[in-house]
């Protein structure tokens, strides 16, 4: 009788080691795991706060600047259309002087970085700012020209009005 009872305290300190194991691994999994998942959050956090609404804040290029503002002028009015490309287009050919290709190539960047912007004044407020030290009072009033050009027939919109006036302000085109 006292071997069964042996036997039986010994299985018992077995299962009970084996169920603390088990115990410990499944602690240390849930840490391993806690850190890969903060590790991937921060990494996130990252990547998104480098991307988010930062993107137009990191052109370099002043061409591609002034395309984000034309396309922003067109649409704080409408949805850009086919129409609205090619005019665009044609200006930013004559302008700026590249080729076609070159045309369609900032119009579809601009296009992309700019369309989740909603708030069009702010946004050609901060881009017209990046023009004046690169550009000359010119070339910003040309900007202005080809923007006031893509409105279209009839007046202007409220919008408009306010988008023109605060790149007006930005530009310092008094």
């Amino acid at each position: 009788m006292h071997y069964v009872i042996i036997a039986l305290g010994i299985l018992l300190a077995a299962g009970l080691l084996i169920w603390r194991i088990r115990l410990y691994l499944t602690a240390a999994r849930t840490v391993v795991d806690t850190a890969r998942d903060l590790k991937a959050g921060i990494r996130r956090a990252h990547w998104q706060g480098r991307f988010a609404d930062r993107g137009l804040d990191a052109i370099d290029d002043p061409m591609l600047v002034a395309t984000c503002i034309l396309l922003l002028f067109v649409r704080c009015d409408r949805d850009i259309t086919g129409e609205d490309r090619a005019a665009l287009s044609g200006s930013v050919q004559r302008v700026f002087r590249v080729e076609p290709k070159q045309a369609a190539d900032l119009i579809g960047e601009a296009e992309f970085l700019v369309r989740d912007v909603t708030d069009y004044p702010r946004w050609v407020q901060r881009l017209a700012g990046r023009l004046v030290p690169v550009c000359s009072v010119a070339e910003r009033a040309q900007v202005l020209e080809m923007a006031e050009a893509t409105a279209g027939p009839g007046a202007p919109s409220d919008r408009r009005v306010l988008v023109l006036g605060r790149y007006r302000e930005a530009a310092k085109l008094g």
